[in-house]
């Protein structure tokens, strides 16, 4: 019998174990550089540094920094803890974009996989 499709979000789920299983999960919860808490509100997401910046720290990011929302922040929070996160189409445009920063910061070039998920994970929802 054949499951469902993927949804986004399993995606971005499978990006981050992915990431947590080569010792590379970006900080999310407290700064990448500082250690400090990250602050619920909007924030910068460096994927050279290794996360979010906190708004100490956020004028030290790299020319990769990007801003990330509170709510796409809150979201990879809660899968990082393993929790659900309902599908919302800007969100995950956001957070399928910081992530994918993240896999390309460490591998040194974009994966064909992910620009194949690129373009058809808009075709999923």
């Amino acid at each position: 019998p054949r499951g469902a499709p993927a949804r986004p979000w399993d995606l971005r789920r499978f990006e981050l174990d992915a990431l947590r299983a080569a010792g590379l999960q970006p900080a999310l919860v407290e700064c990448a550089r500082c250690g400090r808490p990250a602050g619920e509100g909007p924030a910068r997401f460096d994927p050279l540094q290794g996360g979010v910046l906190c708004a100490g720290c956020a004028f030290t990011g790299s020319a990769g920094a990007r801003p990330i929302d509170a709510g796409v922040l809150e979201a990879l929070r809660r899968l990082q803890r393993g929790e659900p996160v309902e599908e919302g189409a800007a969100e995950g445009a956001q957070a399928r974009a910081i992530l994918g920063a993240c896999i390309e910061i460490h591998l040194g070039k974009r994966l064909q996989s992910r620009r194949f998920l690129d373009e058809v994970g808009p075709l999923l929802g």
